[in-house]
């Protein structure tokens, strides 16, 4: 499932906090009933990010502006305060790819 896009992050939690104060867990049992924790999301607003980076998935190389475009925000990131980990796929990653594009093992 894809989830809401938006213009700016002001949005995305704007439709987060309206979709959790709906309630979705009284019309769908799967949905665990969490509300909305303002204190919570204000600590998380308040610390640094982790966040991690995959400039090359071994199977596919991104194209140089690209990868420049990446090294640039993570540049950023890191300026930003945010810290940034390298990001490598699994054994099965290969494997994920093949059966995503129908390829016979």
């Amino acid at each position: 499932m894809i989830g809401p896009m938006g213009r700016n992050i002001d949005s995305l939690i704007y439709v987060t906090r309206a979709v959790i104060e709906s309630n979705p867990w009284d019309e769908d049992p799967k949905c665990c009933p969490l509300s909305w924790r303002n204190e919570i999301f204000n600590h998380i607003q308040s610390r640094p990010l982790i966040i991690a980076v995959m400039k090359d998935d071994g199977v596919v190389k991104p194209h140089p502006p690209v990868a420049r475009v990446l090294d640039e925000v993570a540049s950023k990131l890191v300026q930003a305060g945010h810290k940034l980990v390298s990001w490598r796929p699994g054994a099965l990653h290969q494997e994920c790819i093949d059966i995503m594009v129908c390829r016979p093992f």
